[in-house]
């Protein structure tokens, strides 16, 4: 199985390089370099999904169905226009809409 995860790296005041996956909550790594925070942050990954895979199958009966399923990418944040114009806090409710389709061309809903 293959997946794709958002790496955020930061250099680390003390030196070398810190790296955490927001999809994932208590994934990090660190290293002195940006590749060994990356390699650190993806062997934290693999041992959060075997620790939580474990867990699961503790609990399951001999008739549970095991099945991989898909889903697609989320937008990112350059998809989004104005991001003030999809959410106007104070009044806690949606405004007008701004996006852009995947074709790059801007659409109002």
């Amino acid at each position: 199985m293959k997946g794709e995860f958002t790496a955020i790296i930061e250099e680390a005041k003390e030196g070398g390089y810190w790296a955490i996956c927001p999809e994932i909550p208590g994934a990090n790594g660190q290293g002195e370099t940006i590749e060994e925070a990356k390699e650190s942050l993806k062997g934290a990954i693999q041992l959060i999904f075997e620790d939580r895979l474990a867990d699961i199958r503790q609990g399951l009966s001999q008739s549970a169905i095991e099945e991989t399923i898909s889903i697609s990418k989320k937008r990112n944040k350059e998809q989004i226009t104005n991001i003030e114009d999809v959410f106007h806090e104070s009044e806690n409710c949606y405004n007008k809409q701004l996006f852009t389709n995947d074709l790059g061309q801007k659409r109002v809903s």
